[in-house]
């Protein structure tokens, strides 16, 4: 567990890392270093899983470590292109309240999912052929994640293009581009 928190540091940073270059509307970068991210803690997963569970542990924030570092390149070489300083050491603190307010209920449902989860599949595998209904279940969940994998892949990049539309006051252009959305979810959800 004490590994795995630095695990999710580096995830939750990656993030914001991404985030701000879909708020930059810099989406070939987001697709590059995504990319780039999934080879890293790929490769992290497999050497460390060749070991054990703490390395793998380990090799999966190696790898998005890496991915951060990469990242990082990635953003300040994006920021500097269109004349923005990223400056670490004048940070203004007043931001960070406002990020909290933000982060933290974001934070707080990720806590409370994932031990409500393993709650639920440890209360399922307690019932009569409890471990054959689990496996029906995580099935079912995997083809669920399928569904909806290429979905929250796009609305990465639609969420920012739908904020610098209600940003432009375009409101023709939100509503063209909430009905092409729609209907590129309900289209690839039902293929």
């Amino acid at each position: 567990i004490q590994s795995g928190t630095m695990l999710v540091l580096l995830i939750v940073l990656t993030g914001a890392q991404v985030g701000s270059l879909a708020g930059l509307q810099k989406f070939q970068a987001v697709a590059v270093v995504q990319v780039l991210r999934s080879i890293l803690v790929s490769a992290g997963l497999m050497v460390g899983a060749s070991t054990g569970l703490l390395a793998t542990v380990i090799g999966l924030a190696v790898g998005e470590a890496f991915s951060l570092l990469v990242n990082g390149i990635v953003l300040n070489r994006v920021a500097l292109s269109m004349g923005i300083s990223i400056n670490y050491r004048e940070t203004d603190f007043r931001e960070i309240r406002k990020l909290w307010a933000f982060a933290f209920p974001v934070l707080l449902s990720g806590i409370i999912m994932q031990p409500a989860i393993w709650f639920g599949n440890f209360t399922l595998t307690h019932q009569p052929l409890g471990y054959s209904k689990l496996g029906v279940y995580m099935a079912a969940e995997r083809w669920r994640e399928l569904l909806l994998f290429i979905p929250a892949s796009l609305s990465q990049t639609v969420f920012a293009y739908f904020s610098h539309l209600r940003g432009a006051k375009d409101e023709d252009g939100y509503a063209k581009l909430f009905r092409l959305n729609l209907a590129a979810h309900v289209v690839l959800a039902a293929i």
